[in-house]
């Protein structure tokens, strides 16, 4: 899917150690808290 919107990369840094969901559209791209998600 990430191909067919032409994102070749994805690359995230410096999020420390919280959790997100990297949510990707044609719109463009955001980070969202994930802690309720994870573990």
């Amino acid at each position: 899917m990430l191909a067919r919107l032409g994102i070749k990369a994805v690359i995230v840094e410096n999020t420390g150690s919280e959790w997100f969901i990297l949510k990707i559209s044609v719109d463009g791209a955001e980070l969202i808290p994930a802690g309720r998600y994870a573990g």
